[in-house]
């Protein structure tokens, strides 16, 4: 949601945009607030010692193992991605940038009025960054070049980004899609066919009578429903109502389930071009619009269905689509569980 809103402003306001990602991120921060030890195994200590026989004095086990103690922030331990976030923040509040009070992955320097605001989505080690035309992408970026040393710059205007692709050639909007990511997914499951729709009108209808998929079958069900809702949260909410329901046959699928997830595949299989496109209107300042709505009793236990969409004028940058966790008693009453879902969220 925040890199979309922050595309969405860029878009808007015409920004100079760039991805930045950082080589080896974890390992440039320091181990500085505990001791953590490390026992290296044979195999691995011998790959070790062959790279630098420095290391060979501190073999003293016999099963050949090293045990070291760690000084920077290795890949796997818990603490890594704590302690990159904190050395992150600290490197770029040196050089001015403030976290936003609403989204710490959000950092803003500069004055929006005087148009010289930059800021910076930060995803782990990848980057996304815009700066309003009174300021220098290319001091930025020497900046950033310099506070974390080993650094991918792409300064295009078709960007990748958390495995989406942001197209910023039309001035005003930006287009997002994940093609690649969908063909590979369609390409797995060697679908022929089409559909208007992803969902039929008997969607949560469930069929009690219908037989369950073998185990291999149920976790190939499992595995694309998966598949589908990262697709359907990012750039394809039109799939999200029959994912979403699809998410909750995963534990023991049927022959009636296999054939809703079919009919969303074969509906992915014409529509394999659409993505999202997020416009900004042009107010003087970003106005946010949101929808809710809800279905009473849509579910088998009774319970309703919630759906929110909200944007910064044309194209959503959050949607939800789930089932909701009261039972109603009237469909009012499920549209102020609805109301009160979408409210704490905007």
């Amino acid at each position: 949601t925040a890199a979309f809103a922050v595309a969405a402003i860029a878009a808007r306001e015409n920004r100079d945009v760039a991805t930045l990602d950082v080589t080896g991120a974890f390992l440039q921060a320091p181990m500085d607030k505990e001791d953590i030890y490390v026992i290296i195994e044979k195999d691995v200590a011998e790959l070790l010692i062959e790279v630098a026989p420095v290391y060979g004095e501190y073999v003293f086990d016999p099963g050949g193992t090293i045990t070291v103690k760690l000084v920077r922030a290795l890949y796997g331990c818990k603490q890594s991605a704590l302690l990159w976030y904190c050395y992150l923040v600290k490197k770029l509040k040196a050089i001015g940038f403030v976290p936003n009070p609403s989204e710490p992955c959000v950092l803003n320097r500069g004055d929006v009025k005087n148009e010289t605001q930059e800021t910076i989505a930060v995803h782990v080690d990848d980057f996304l960054i815009s700066t309003q035309k009174n300021a220098s992408m290319d001091g930025l970026i020497l900046e950033l070049q310099n506070a974390f040393v080993d650094v991918t710059v792409n300064r295009e205007k078709v960007l990748h980004y958390l495995g989406m692709v942001f197209d910023f050639t039309v001035p005003g909007k930006v287009s997002i899609c994940m093609k690649s990511y969908l063909e590979d997914f369609l390409k797995d499951n060697e679908i022929n066919g089409t559909c208007t729709t992803p969902a039929s009108n008997r969607l949560f209808d469930v069929d009690d009578e219908s037989k369950p998929l073998v185990a291999e079958e149920a976790k190939v069900f499992h595995t694309s429903v998966a598949r589908l809702l990262y697709l359907a949260k990012r750039t394809r909410p039109d799939i999200l109502l029959p994912v979403n329901f699809l998410c909750t046959r995963v534990t023991c699928p049927t022959e009636e389930d296999d054939r809703k997830l079919e009919r969303v595949v074969k509906y992915l299989n014409g529509t394999r071009e659409l993505g999202i496109c997020l416009q900004p209107d042009s107010y003087s300042n970003v106005q946010l619009d949101s929808f809710v709505d809800a279905s009473y009793a849509a579910h088998a236990d009774a319970k309703g269905h919630t759906g929110i969409y909200v944007a910064i004028g044309r194209g959503p940058i959050f949607v939800r689509s789930s089932k909701q966790k009261l039972v109603a008693k009237s469909s009012t009453e499920a549209e102020l569980i609805a109301l009160s879902d979408a409210t704490s969220q905007v």
